[in-house]
């Protein structure tokens, strides 16, 4: 049996390792001892991060670029498409199974050739007869028409396509025209990332000051997928994060989660420490931690607010009250099913949008920090069954493949 993964940008984004661990861990109680291939943007670092998994990484195959000039000179002539022809893929079309992970990769929000490079695996899989399945996936809605028409076109034929919140299977089911019986609706592998205790264990007992910690994931790219400049939400930043300082008596740990080149939140969290004059209740987490390192310290916090997502889960999942920063369809979906669309509208839902307010964002945080015992206890009953739904991706995946 072998399993070919795709989906997997890099394992240096923290919320895709919290995606990917889950998964090979449950692969491993479905098929035993298959063979498991990941293919990555970033394989040198991958190799490091998953050894001892015995799964083997590989560099993503190519992927052709949007549809260029002559091509559309093509279709609009009613000539016939140019057969793609995408190199590099060679070990998923030896496969048996195609899982595509991810996340929310089938988004508008990243561009063309972001969401090219998610579906081009499914078109070499369905080319060489591997059958493959979207796996908890939060999907559009499309503000591309190519976008549509690209997931549709292939989308149909998975073998299963599960996702993450109600919001995107009504978007399926009801927009989009796929059968009730092909989608299902699960949870974020995420809920199933066990936290790793050294971590913990220093929130926990080892810091000095016994206070509080608000756990804060900033994201160094949220700007271009909001539409606020990055001086203006620095500006609500530092003055947000003085607040709970000085008013709640806490101390703050700022979580880069996705460390890439293209986008390091170390960079965002580091300047704003800076400019809160390197203020000693705060500190930036910038060590090479795994997810499940991180999720060690989030776990231990007394709220969490996210603007990366998974960082967001891990204090979702952990029962802390959390606050999402919301861009797409994810946070929205994921908050309204586990604290409630009467908290998130409250305040456990704030969208990137208001970054530019420093009352009103404020105002929410406020009112959540008041609340976190009761949101907590809400989350208490939510985690249990979220846990439950996410390992329904794995229960259904397809037969024949076993």
């Amino acid at each position: 049996m072998k399993i070919a993964i795709t989906g997997v940008t890099g394992l240096r984004n923290r919320g895709v390792e919290a995606l990917l661990q889950p998964i090979v861990v449950q692969l491993r109680r479905e098929y035993g001892d298959a063979e498991i291939v990941v293919y990555s943007g970033s394989p040198e670092y991958d190799r490091g991060r998953l050894a001892g998994t015995g799964v083997r990484v590989l560099p993503e195959g190519w992927v052709r670029p949007a549809v260029g000039r002559k091509e559309k000179l093509r279709r609009k002539l009613g000539m016939k498409a140019r057969e793609d022809v995408y190199p590099g893929w060679e070990e998923l079309e030896s496969s048996d199974l195609l899982i595509v992970t991810g996340g929310d990769v089938f988004s508008s929000e990243y561009g063309d050739w972001s969401f090219l490079r998610h579906v081009v695996p499914m078109r070499v899989a369905r080319r060489a007869g591997v059958p493959f399945v979207v796996l908890a996936q939060s999907i559009g809605p499309f503000t591309s028409a190519s976008h549509r028409e690209w997931f549709g076109e292939v989308g149909r034929d998975a073998a299963m396509v599960s996702v993450r919140e109600r919001r995107t299977f009504d978007y399926l089911t009801k927009e989009l025209g796929f059968e009730e019986g092909k989608v299902r609706l699960v949870a974020d592998p995420a809920f199933l990332l066990s936290a790793a205790e050294g971590t913990s264990g220093w929130v926990r007992g080892g810091r000095e000051s016994g206070r509080p910690v608000v756990s804060v994931s900033v994201s160094q790219a949220i700007s271009e997928w909001v539409g606020v400049g990055g001086e203006a939400r620095v500006r609500v930043w530092v003055t947000v994060l003085e607040r709970m300082i000085e008013r709640w008596d806490v101390d703050v740990l700022l979580i880069p989660h996705v460390q890439e080149p293209y986008a390091d939140d170390a960079i965002a969290c580091t300047e704003i420490w800076r400019r809160s004059g390197w203020n000693g209740r705060m500190r930036v987490l910038g060590e090479d931690f795994s997810a499940a390192e991180y999720k060690g310290v989030i776990r231990e916090s007394a709220m969490v607010v996210a603007e990366r997502m998974h960082a967001g889960i891990a204090g979702i999942s952990s029962g802390v009250c959390t606050v999402l920063v919301a861009y797409s369809v994810k946070a929205r979906g994921i908050m309204d099913e586990m604290v409630g669309g009467e908290h998130a509208k409250a305040g456990c839902l704030v969208e990137g949008a208001e970054f530019v307010d420093v009352e009103k964002v404020w105002e929410k945080l406020e009112r959540t920090w008041r609340h976190r015992e009761e949101i907590a206890a809400v989350l208490g009953r939510s985690v249990p069954v979220a846990k439950e739904n996410a390992l329904k991706s794995f229960a259904g995946l397809p037969r024949r493949a076993r």
